[in-house]
């Protein structure tokens, strides 16, 4: 955990960004790189009965880091992906409760630190 999924976002620029995003966060979070997912959408936008291109937005669900870690994680993935061309950038994070959060159908535990 974190899970970022992107939406119009080209699935070209979340991979050019995945890498150096991945160790920065894990970095931030103290957790293993793999720990962090990145989801790309690349559904449809609908204005007026057109077709157009979204405006790039990423949700993240992760567990309650404190504002001032969660700031941080805001930053670097509104950084890395400017980095990878995307010049405006929206970032919504989301919360997850650890008390309903079931890995194989069992309670999460969080992993240690690295």
């Amino acid at each position: 955990m974190p899970r970022l999924t992107t939406h119009a976002i080209p699935l070209e620029t979340v991979q050019k960004a995945s890498g150096p995003l991945a160790r920065e966060i894990a970095g931030l979070l103290g957790i293993p790189e793999d720990f962090v997912t990145l989801e790309v959408r690349q559904d449809p936008f609908v204005r007026g009965g057109a077709v157009v291109a979204g405006d790039p937005f990423i949700s993240v669900s992760l567990f309650d880091r404190g504002p001032a870690m969660e700031d941080q994680v805001a930053r670097a993935i509104t950084r890395q992906f400017q980095a990878a061309g995307v010049p405006h950038l929206d970032v919504c994070l989301l919360h997850l409760e650890r008390a309903r959060y079931y890995e194989d159908g069992e309670p999460f535990v969080p992993p240690t630190r690295v």
